[in-house]
């Protein structure tokens, strides 16, 4: 727990030390999320208000596990790691939790400007409200950042896979629930039946609705265990396969 509080705290000092970066990169995100919440025909802006606090999360978590072992090939301290008794997994998931802080840290004063300058009516929530969208948000992370787990094994067959999770965080957030619902075109429901916006879009539809029951957690519940799952044995696999053919040596 000290290692990871330090590691946030690092993490957060390096921001710190590029004040004038981490306002444009902060205010680029304040624009999007206006625009989208105010001038993409949403007809539900406080639900997309809670999906595009996921979704700033969520673009870590396919990220973040890639990204990491990416720079672990490219600075060729995979053997390190391998070698040392702190398992690629336990790596990854103590880097996932310092940048869950992180951005929980960072998103403050993001989603507050937003709240502040835009015109949402979040009069019919309460704090139970607020805590049964959190946890449902939650679940919806932890997904991701099983999806990241999975994704970051094609690092380790590939070399670079970054630019599959780019597309595949602009797909999530115009056409994957976030903003508005798509459901034309086999692909596309195929696609967002795998991903886990939809019940998260729902949950969130029915807290405002008062019509929320355990029951819609379940989707996401069991999403959580199959991607952690997939992800941490596809990553094994992934592994074991780079190793045999020398490609975590970054030749």
């Amino acid at each position: 727990m000290n290692n990871i509080i330090l590691e946030v705290k690092r993490n957060l000092g390096e921001m710190l030390k590029y004040k004038f970066n981490l306002f444009f990169a902060n205010t680029s995100m304040i624009i999007i999320f206006y625009g989208l919440t105010e001038y993409l025909f949403v007809v539900d802006k406080e639900i997309v208000f809670f999906m595009l606090f996921c979704w700033y999360f969520a673009t870590h978590g396919l990220s973040i596990p890639l990204f990491t072992l990416e720079d672990e090939i490219y600075d060729r301290t995979m053997v390190t790691i391998i070698q040392s008794k702190t398992s690629i997994i336990r790596v990854l998931f103590h880097r996932c939790i310092v940048q869950v802080i992180t951005d929980t840290i960072k998103s403050i004063p993001v989603f507050t400007i937003l709240y502040l300058i835009g015109d949402y009516n979040f009069t019919n929530l309460n704090i139970i409200s607020y805590i049964q969208i959190f946890i449902a948000i939650l679940l919806t992370v932890i997904i991701t950042y099983g999806m990241g787990f999975l994704f970051s094994g094609l690092t380790l067959v590939f070399k670079r896979a970054g630019s599959f999770v780019g597309i595949l965080d602009y797909f999530i957030l115009f056409f994957a629930g976030i903003t508005i619902e798509v459901n034309q075109g086999i692909i596309f429901n195929i696609i967002n039946n795998i991903l886990p916006f939809l019940n998260l879009r729902r949950i969130v539809s029915n807290v405002f609705n008062n019509s929320i029951t355990m029951m819609d957690y379940l989707p996401l519940i069991i999403s959580v265990f199959v991607w952690i799952f997939l992800g941490v044995f596809f990553l094994n696999k992934a592994l074991n396969y780079s190793i045999k053919k020398g490609l975590i040596y970054g030749v």
